[in-house]
């Protein structure tokens, strides 16, 4: 009895039991040492979260859940290196893939307007430099390094009055990041 919330013709919005569900997958991850300086990793996981494709579950059987893609995956290396007793070379690059996904349980468009969001891959990086006996690390960063353009949510509020609203992604964000300890 997996429960969804619809708006009626009306604009108003209720609790309907959509039927069965079933919510099956597994995930996977490995890292390996590459050396005294290099780590790589690699995660995997599958969900099939869905509405049981039945007909006693009426006009959402066989959709997916809001916000469950089906496939993700992420991959990335780290090095560390150090350049001298007190300090340290530090790197990440990380690519991260994510299948489409609805943002409503009628996996349906509101009002004409898509408001699913296609598979979208992500890559970030990171290089600083570290001193571990002051405390101090300062590292340059950038997320979303090529800009992607991309949906974390949409319908909304905005979906009930014919009129979705869209919740963008972050763009490109390069920055400085310091970081410092104080005491034990």
């Amino acid at each position: 009895d997996f429960q969804v919330t619809q708006q009626d013709d009306a604009g108003n919005f209720f609790t309907a039991n959509a039927g069965s569900a079933t919510n099956f997958g597994f995930e996977s991850e490995v890292r390996a040492l590459m050396g005294d300086n290099f780590d790589v990793f690699a995660n995997l996981a599958y969900i099939d979260a869905t509405i049981d494709d039945d007909s006693a579950n009426g006009e959402l059987a066989g959709n997916r859940f809001r916000l469950q893609p089906e496939w993700t995956a992420s991959t990335g290396v780290s090095y560390y290196q150090e350049l001298s007793d007190n300090y340290s070379l530090t790197g990440s690059l990380i690519y991260s893939y994510r299948s489409d996904i609805y943002f409503e349980p009628d996996n349906a468009p509101i009002s004409g307007l898509d408001i699913s969001e296609d598979a979208i891959s992500l890559v970030n990086a990171r290089i600083g430099i570290a001193n571990q006996e002051s405390g101090w690390n300062l590292s340059l960063y950038a997320s979303n390094l090529f800009d992607k353009e991309y949906l974390v949510d949409a319908g909304n509020t905005g979906g009930s009055f014919g009129n979705p609203t869209f919740v963008a992604g972050p763009p490109r964000f390069v920055g400085i990041d310091f970081s410092m300890s104080f005491g034990n």
